[in-house]
């Protein structure tokens, strides 16, 4: 396939005719498992030719699209054919080729039919998620985000959220705004569930990371919780959970988002008050000095270790993540040093623990019920 779509890109006459057999399942692209929209996507050359085949393939399906082959009849011939069309581009992600053609055929609202029990109007979904070059579809994934569906193009809440990550920089940043709320409507919905919506929304918050490189998302999402009131439960979904800000005023303090139980402990034994408390109050923004500094560092790497643990996905696991980490916080070298640490232990314990679990009399200790 690889010779034959190099041949192709070589040609100057032929090529819409050519991509149309290949996408009906004809010279070469039929008779397996997979789609013919696979085998001409393997077909591309890789390295740096890539981009610019990329580009001219682009060019021929828009002109696939222009010929309105969404306005005929429903039948199964035309059905593979659209289905293999727009997953071709919902694949290439080429919007400058792409976008208004497929806006088109939205604005249209002509395209009907299924394939293999597929939607056609589903792979359109996902074609205009993947080649937006505006805000123009924006409207759309909002309301799916709100009512769970739109008038046209079938998808639930994640499809929508999908849609709004995909939308185009502005000025070279996401749009944090949209991002935001979209991410509060999936945790409000997941939130019902307890046993698994922690894992669920982590999930999605590391799909942002994926696809959105930039800004610094360790403390970027902490901020964007806040600005858009995601749920309380949302707090134990950020990894890493404790992170050093950077600080672009020139101040040489350190500051530190970090759990609330872990915030009120270092207030107590360092002196630590925190300048801001976020996301209902379950994140604080702290300035550190050098003592504090010292043991949030030590004690920051067996937190973010446990973490990551395959087994520690529930709301209750970060929890007995945390205890389990404070419990193992380095001990100060000094008697003062270590009394510092016990206080901040304990209060941090207090913070986090049903009283229950504690014992209160022995704080030098800072021990836990058996």
């Amino acid at each position: 396939m690889r010779r034959r779509v190099d041949q192709w890109l070589s040609r100057k006459r032929g090529r819409q005719d050519q991509l149309l057999r290949w996408l009906r399942g004809l010279d070469g692209t039929g008779g397996s498992d997979e789609q013919p929209y696979l085998w001409v996507i393997a077909g591309l050359p890789e390295g740096g030719d890539r981009p610019g085949a990329e580009v001219e393939l682009a060019r021929e399906a828009a002109r696939l699209l222009d010929s309105k082959l969404d306005l005929g009849k429903p039948v199964w011939e035309r059905n593979r054919l659209l289905y293999n069309l727009l997953s071709l581009c919902a694949e290439l992600n080429r919007p400058d080729q792409l976008a208004d053609s497929l806006y088109q055929v939205w604005k249209r609202r002509k395209l009907a039919g299924r394939f293999e029990g597929i939607d056609l109007r589903d792979r359109l979904r996902a074609a205009l998620a993947g080649n937006q070059s505006d805000d123009g579809m924006l409207k759309v994934w909002e309301d799916m985000l709100g009512r769970g569906r739109d008038r046209f193009l079938p998808g639930n809440k994640f499809d929508a959220f999908y849609g709004v990550l995909l939308l185009p920089l502005r000025i070279h940043k996401p749009r944090f705004d949209a991002l935001g709320k979209a991410l509060k409507s999936l945790a409000d919905y997941m939130g019902k569930d307890r046993a698994t919506r922690r894992s669920r929304f982590m999930a999605q918050l590391e799909r942002v990371r994926q696809v959105l490189s930039t800004p610094p998302w360790d403390q970027e999402l902490i901020f964007l919780a806040e600005r858009s009131k995601w749920p309380e439960w949302t707090a134990k979904c950020f990894t890493p959970p404790i992170v050093p800000l950077q600080n672009g005023n020139g101040s040489k303090t350190v500051h530190y988002l970090l759990p609330a139980a872990l915030g009120v402990g270092l207030e107590a034994g360092f002196r630590c008050k925190a300048e801001q408390k976020l996301v209902h109050e379950q994140v604080f923004k702290v300035p550190l000095n050098n003592g504090a500094l010292v043991f949030v560092e030590r004690f920051s790497p067996s937190f973010h270790r446990l973490l990551n643990e395959p087994s520690f996905k529930s709301e209750s696991s970060w929890v007995g993540s945390l205890a389990h980490a404070i419990l193992d916080a380095p001990v100060g070298k000094t008697e003062a040093a270590r009394q510092t640490l016990d206080v901040s232990r304990f209060e941090a314990l207090r913070n986090l623990l049903p009283a229950t679990y504690l014992r209160p009399d022995d704080r030098s200790r800072t021990s836990l019920t058996s």
